[in-house]
């Protein structure tokens, strides 16, 4: 009788140690979740107010023109140069292109610089430059989803840009985050979480 008892709190203890460990998975994979939507969504944000930043430089140079101050050749040459040495986070920069689709400036691939990129795909055979003039036709500006490499590499990664078009000279402003670069940091709060999980397991054996 002894035995069946131990035997039944035993089973309960194993029990309740796997109902724990149950919940704390559980629990963990919805944080992991969370924060990732959470930092894509920070991220998103961040690009969006970067680019209207680019942006208000081009409006600025207009500005400059329309008042007489500058010729429309300089205004441009000056916002183009402005904003092809801007950088945030290290490597992140900003692109302009037309909406012919044709790239105006591009900071780290002069050579895409005015050459017509309406049959520019990624390898999933988007065409990106292309779905950038549609998104600025219809809304103004907005955010579209891509495979693009990081500079000095020739490898696509899948890239989230927010662009933003300037209706006077034709221009469409962007930038965008590369997402393994949120995907490092989910990583690294992944192994945080199950660090704390395997030492709550050992105190519960």
């Amino acid at each position: 009788m002894k035995i069946m008892r131990n035997i039944q709190i035993q089973t309960r203890l194993w029990l309740l140690t796997t109902l724990a460990v149950f919940g704390m998975v559980l629990v963990a994979t919805i944080c992991l979740v969370v924060f990732d939507t959470a930092l894509i969504q920070e991220k998103e944000h961040q690009t969006r107010k970067l680019v209207e930043t680019a942006h208000n430089i081009i409006v600025a140079q207009h500005a400059l023109f329309k008042g007489g101050k500058k010729d429309e050749t300089s205004a441009k040459s000056t916002a183009i140069k402005i904003i092809k040495s801007m950088r945030y986070d290290k490597n992140n920069y900003f692109w302009i292109n037309d909406m012919n689709p044709k790239m105006v400036m591009h900071p780290t691939k002069p050579k895409l610089d005015g050459k017509d990129l309406s049959d520019f795909e990624d390898p999933d055979g988007k065409k990106l430059f292309v779905e950038f003039v549609e998104i600025v036709k219809k809304n103004g500006e907005g955010m579209v989803p891509y495979l693009w490499p990081k500079p000095e590499s020739d490898t696509p990664i899948s890239k989230i840009s927010y662009v933003k078009g300037f209706k006077p000279w034709g221009w469409i402003v962007g930038s965008g985050v590369w997402v393994d670069d949120v995907n490092v940091l989910v990583n690294s709060r992944f192994l945080t979480m199950a660090s704390a999980i395997v030492a709550i397991l050992i105190l519960l054996a």
